[in-house]
């Protein structure tokens, strides 16, 4: 039986990326493999931020997420930080915890584009 094509990307844009990049598959290359330790980075920072229930923390680490998401034309995963922004911008004095739909949405979406990045990122170093 032969081998079934992966599935191409939703949770992000590679090739938009690789455009970005000037076309370079050495440098998309490079961006996915920072693209991992940086993203467990930023959640950890972000769970502390949540936990420490300063919405303003939240905030400035969600905004920080946001744009490094951009960069990765990771759409859906912007959108749900958008909405947690919003959240911290229009309810200033709400806490939040780990378990609203907001920041579940966003762990489901960062965990299927991780997901999504490490096999681009595998694939592209099996083409070379």
């Amino acid at each position: 039986m032969p081998l079934q094509p992966a599935p191409a990307p939703t949770h992000f844009d590679p090739e938009a990326l690789r455009r970005d990049m000037f076309d370079s598959a050495a440098a998309l290359r490079t961006v996915l493999n920072a693209f991992g330790p940086w993203l467990t980075e930023i959640r950890t920072r972000l769970d502390a931020a949540v936990a420490s229930g300063e919405p303003g923390q939240v905030s400035a680490v969600a905004h920080t997420l946001r744009g490094g998401l951009a960069q990765m034309r990771a759409e859906a995963a912007v959108e749900c930080v958008r909405a947690l922004e919003a959240i911290c911008r229009n309810t200033p004095a709400r806490r939040l915890n780990a378990g609203e739909p907001c920041l579940r949405a966003l762990a489901e979406e960062l965990d299927a584009l991780a997901g999504e990045v490490a096999r681009v990122l595998a694939s592209t170093e099996a083409a070379g």
